[in-house]
């Protein structure tokens, strides 16, 4: 939570071309919406919650960020890495989430700085990766339900 209203008041606020999009829902909505409102940043931020158009959002972004606190395999990185985005993960991530070159990860407790230069820097935005692969999430749940549920 800190990590992000620094680096929303020092580095969004900059950046006249920046927009951050929060999509899903979460224990800490409600504190992020709130800190977004004090921050005065409600023109910078969308909050979209649930959405079944997931591919279609990641192709409008630039970068896929997820500072979690924990965080196991996370089926969103993987998905945002087959768009072909930048990605950067805290380290509580699993780092067997990086399936290509464009994944970063940082400490959340690395200086809101550390974070902005790596989200900020080049390269960024739907660039293609050296390694291709191509994943498809419903192909996965399928073999998934396959290894739990065969008698």
């Amino acid at each position: 939570m800190i990590f992000l209203s620094i680096f929303l008041r020092r580095q969004l606020k900059k950046k006249s071309d920046c927009h951050l999009i929060l999509i899903g829902e979460g224990s800490l909505e409600d504190r992020i919406k709130d800190k977004v409102i004090n921050l005065d940043l409600q023109s910078k931020v969308s909050f979209l919650g649930l959405r079944d158009d997931i591919p279609q959002l990641l192709k409008a972004m630039d970068i896929f960020l997820m500072p979690s606190l924990y965080e196991g395999l996370p089926i969103s990185a993987v998905e945002a890495q087959a768009a072909g985005l930048k990605i950067v993960l805290s380290t509580e991530v699993s780092k067997e989430t990086a399936l290509s070159e464009n994944v970063h990860f940082l400490s959340l407790t690395e200086e809101s700085d550390s974070w902005a230069t790596i989200i900020l820097s080049e390269p960024f935005g739907n660039k293609p990766t050296e390694k291709l692969f191509l994943y498809d999430m419903k192909k996965t749940a399928n073999q998934l339900e396959k290894v739990y549920f065969t008698e």
